[in-house]
């Protein structure tokens, strides 16, 4: 093995050292658009309840209570869509710090705080509809 040899393979080493890396905040990625996804399709069917409330003829309205099986089944999508958020945190904290110990650098957290974003707005949404459904 010449030394040319050497030092090209080091120099791909070096190129492609980040990739786990990269790998590692895809999958990040993955994870909170699962968690967009289920956020906007529950607030969106848990407010179509409403719509269809509002369209409805006063009486038949007023015989029903104040939320429908939308409000829940949209509550609860909304309420996954924060778990999904929570979780894909959690994976993905566990993975930088195997990443961290076989590499011995730490993995980017610059995605990690849009996760939490995610997980905060989730909260407020599913806390927003709760209280609007006591009013």
């Amino acid at each position: 093995m010449t030394e040319s040899d050497g030092n090209a393979s080091s120099s791909d080493a070096e190129r492609y050292a980040g990739w786990p890396g990269f790998a590692i905040e895809q999958s990040l990625l993955a994870w909170s658009r699962t968690a967009i996804a289920l956020l906007g399709l529950g607030f969106v069917i848990a407010r179509f309840g409403l719509l269809l409330r509002t369209l409805e003829p006063p009486m038949r309205s007023a015989a029903r209570g104040p939320t429908g099986v939308s409000f829940w089944i949209g509550t609860s999508l909304i309420a996954l869509g924060v778990f999904v958020s929570v979780l894909g945190i959690v994976e993905n904290r566990s993975r930088g710090r195997r990443l961290a110990r076989v590499t011995g650098r730490p993995a980017s957290s610059a995605a990690l705080s849009v996760m939490v974003a995610l997980a905060l707005v989730g909260t407020a949404m599913v806390t927003h509809l709760l209280l609007a459904a006591q009013r």
